[in-house]
């Protein structure tokens, strides 16, 4: 499923919007949360469905995320960052898509 196909799924009411949870990993070196699953984030966006609305689960750094086997949360969040040229303590408030455009969290 695209994210454009979740958010109208979300808009319509045939998907809970409460069903999509958004992983946050908590850096405490830094004390910034970071988003795991942003297409997940930016389908809510799309949707219309406020920040504060979100079903936001705080998870293990250190527990395996990738479907390999051999990521953690935090590594994978480590890696996007590199990926788009960040630091942590540096994240960023905007989502950008893979058709660049941009979505704000604020």
């Amino acid at each position: 499923m695209t994210v454009s196909e979740l958010a109208n799924q979300i808009k319509s009411g045939s998907v809970d919007y409460n069903s999509v949870t958004i992983n946050v990993v908590y850096s405490p070196e830094d004390g910034v949360n970071y988003i795991e699953n942003t297409r997940s984030a930016v389908a809510l966006i799309k949707a219309g469905i406020p920040v504060d609305k979100w079903n936001i689960v705080y998870v293990n750094p250190n527990l395996i995320r990738d479907k390999e086997g051999n990521k953690t949360f935090k590594q994978i969040i480590e890696d996007r960052l590199f990926k788009n040229n960040l630091k942590y303590s540096k994240g960023t408030k905007v989502i950008r898509d893979k058709d660049g455009d941009t979505y704000s969290l604020d």
